[in-house]
């Protein structure tokens, strides 16, 4: 069971990274809206 749980978990975390570098790429001069999606992510991850 926590094995397929941290494969959810590590799937999850790389749809979130591409999503991220998608954000990152189009609006790359909105610092502090991807500073708060960072933050959100750290966030989401380390719980």
């Amino acid at each position: 069971m926590q094995i397929s749980i941290g494969k959810l978990r590590s799937n999850e975390s790389l749809r979130r990274a591409t999503l991220v570098r998608g954000t990152l790429w189009r609006a790359r001069e909105h610092y502090c809206d991807l500073i708060n999606e960072l933050v959100k992510i750290v966030n989401t991850i380390t719980t």
